[in-house]
């Protein structure tokens, strides 16, 4: 669906997101920041709580004359509301942070919050995940993309080696996937694993000090997939992460949980791919490390799969959803 009008849209951001940012440019969104970049990394509920509140009193960042509101980040909602509720325009927001799943989990907050949600005009999840976890009907989807330099990266399916990108926390994962590694290293000695990113507890992970593990603090992945052939997700929650895509991008065999929203694509070519304790991960990282035929095929196989998701489709899907969301 085109646009008709020339509506005014209002991007209100908190990072943003490289992918959010993208789409956002797409539909001539201007593009307003929150009152700070939002928490950082391995903030906890306190200093979350105390942004939220802080939200209360930005609204008049956003312009008088603005017809949509498109929004980024869970905390964005408060301020979502805000513009509903007084100047009674549209309010779209993008699905890709845990907002949902915490409001399943907790009751009481999703007695105080989800009515206010109710009032927004749709959402854009970027996972089915994310879909299924919107109590309302006014959703369409979309999905993230890959850069093209992904696409031309060919794994060293001869190599031990796996990596992961993106915050060493806890949500992440790190210290299952650290665990993981060490069951693989008993068994395949000259394996390495390459943790590309920061985060809180980074500098807790260098000073184990473990044998086979690198770290390379913020860099760029397309450095370091060329070296493996794995791919570690091992996150507690992640709707959909570009890194990952961007690794299946470069042919590179996932090892993810379910709570990863990237399931929907490689369920269908190795459900053993989608593990959900450490154990079972090592397991399967060891067999197909010592079968290396069959990780060329699996590679091969998901390179294929994730080449459909380039920007140039990611853009295109985003502008019919928001349309149809912003004109209904």
């Amino acid at each position: 669906m085109q646009r008709k009008n020339k509506e005014k849209i209002v991007f209100f951001y908190e990072g943003p997101s490289f992918g959010h940012a993208v789409w956002a440019k797409a539909i001539g969104a201007k593009f307003i920041p929150d009152l700070d970049p939002g928490p950082k990394m391995g903030s906890g509920m306190l200093k979350r709580i105390w942004n939220g509140f802080r939200r209360l009193f930005i609204l008049s960042k956003i312009p008088k004359d603005t017809d949509i509101l498109l929004v980024e980040g869970g905390l964005g909602f408060i301020v979502g509301w805000l513009f509903k509720k007084f100047r009674k325009k549209k309010v779209i927001m993008i699905v890709a942070d845990p907002l949902f799943k915490a409001l399943k989990e907790n009751k009481f907050a999703a007695s105080i919050i989800l009515p206010m949600l109710k009032k927004f005009d749709g959402f854009l999840p970027v996972a089915d995940m994310m879909y299924d976890l919107i109590p309302f009907k006014q959703k369409r989807n979309i999905r993230t993309f890959y850069e093209n330099q992904f696409k031309k990266i060919k794994p060293n399916c001869k190599k031990n080696n796996l990596i992961s990108v993106g915050i060493i926390d806890e949500r992440k994962g790190t210290w299952e996937m650290i665990k993981i590694f060490n069951k693989i290293k008993k068994k395949i000695k000259d394996a390495k694993f390459y943790l590309v990113g920061r985060g809180p507890l980074k500098e807790n992970v260098e000073n184990k000090k473990i044998p086979g593990m690198v770290l390379t603090g913020y860099d760029k992945p397309e450095k370091y997939f060329p070296k493996c052939p794995i791919y570690l997700a091992f996150s507690k929650f992640d709707p959909f992460p570009a890194s990952v895509l961007e690794a299946m991008a470069s042919g590179l065999v996932p090892i993810i949980t379910p709570e990863v929203g990237s399931t929907e694509l490689i369920k269908d070519i190795d459900p053993g791919l989608i593990i959900k304790n450490e154990k079972q991960a090592a397991n399967k990282i060891i067999q197909l490390l010592k079968n290396k035929k069959k990780l060329k095929q699996l590679s091969n196989k998901i390179k294929k799969k994730a080449s459909k998701f380039t920007k140039e489709n990611s853009i295109k899907m985003f502008k019919k959803s928001f349309y149809e969301l912003a004109s209904s």
